[in-house]
């Protein structure tokens, strides 16, 4: 699990070149290059042995779509890299908003949720809190990953798609998402979401 809690900028123009804000390199250390910006060209470079990434940072999931590569970005670039699942957002986020899911999202997780069913869970205990319960809070946080047999806190995950809001609830490419479907017949995979 790797998690950045940072800021991120979405580049309109070249995608590759969206980023995340790291620490730039002190004075005389290490190459001149180094300005503490992670770009996405930088990401898929790297061999990242993760089951999740989290961009806990502004717009981390945009990018261009790209034919016959479709969103490239950060999540793409994360994908290159080795990554199988990704939270990322579509807009900016709000800090303590962010906090609150966060807590919710990793508390899910250890207790062996597959990462799409861990963040639907802390949206929905976000929501319960009034201040939170607009779009704008949760809204932005998407789950991208590999879609079939991919263990995440020790069991198969067969629904791991990427997911985003449509004002209805979570939707894969197939259908709605129904959190646990996969263990009642219901999943990706049956064909029947």
């Amino acid at each position: 699990m790797i998690h950045l809690a940072t800021h991120g900028i979405a580049d309109a123009v070249n995608a590759l070149r969206s980023r995340v804000l790291l620490a730039p390199s002190a004075a005389g250390v290490g190459a001149s290059s180094r300005d503490g910006w992670l770009e996405a060209w930088e990401v898929m470079r790297l061999d990242l042995r993760a089951e999740v990434v989290v961009l806990s940072a502004c717009e981390t999931g945009r990018g261009r779509v790209a034919e016959g590569e479709g969103l490239v970005g950060l999540t793409w670039a994360l994908f290159a890299s080795g990554i199988r699942h990704s939270v990322v957002t579509e807009w900016r986020v709000e800090s303590q908003s962010t906090t609150t899911l966060m807590t919710g999202l990793y508390r899910r997780l250890r207790t062996g949720d597959a990462p799409a069913e861990a963040l639907h869970s802390a949206i929905l205990s976000l929501m319960k809190d009034p201040r939170y319960r607009h779009l704008y809070y949760w809204g932005p946080f998407v789950v991208a990953g590999s879609p079939r047999g991919t263990r995440v806190g020790g069991r198969v995950d067969t629904c791991a798609k990427a997911l985003s809001y449509s004002g209805r609830g979570f939707n894969s490419n197939r259908g709605l998402y129904q959190p646990g479907a996969h263990r009642s017949g219901m999943g990706c995979d049956s064909g029947r979401l």
